[in-house]
Parts: structure tokens; sequence; C-alpha cells
């Protein structure tokens, strides 16, 4: 069983866009997602960004795993 779990920042962001295109193309990559393992748990990682931002969105990434 599977169970899906997601902050209270990333379900704000979601439901705060007006963009319903976006929200669509944001729900689409989540099946792309950047991942770690913690034993049988499997941690998806969201972080917003684009290209200009996607450095400090990794760095973000890394410092959500280490804080897991």
């Amino acid at each position: 069983m599977i169970q899906v779990v997601q902050t209270d920042a990333f379900a704000h962001g979601l439901n705060s866009l007006a963009d319903i295109k976006a929200v669509a193309r944001i729900c689409a990559r989540i099946r792309r997602l950047y991942f770690t393992r913690r034993g049988k748990t499997i941690v998806l990682l969201l972080c917003g960004g684009d290209k200009r931002t996607q450095s400090k969105d990794v760095k973000a990434a890394q410092t959500m795993v280490k804080e897991i």
C-alpha cells in the first residue's frame, strides 16, 4: 500500500495557482519526481522553480533530504 503525504507548503502552493494549465503541468510532472528512500519509505521532493532558479532548487531539495 502506498501512502501519499504532502506538505502544507506544497498543498498551499498548488492550490494558490490561478492558472489551471500550470496546475495540470505540475500534476503531470509529478510522475517524473526527484525522490530518496528512507528504509521502506520513498520520499518525494517537490521544489518549484524554472531554469533560472534550477541550481537553487536542487540545493533546496538536497537540504530537504538531509532534514528528513
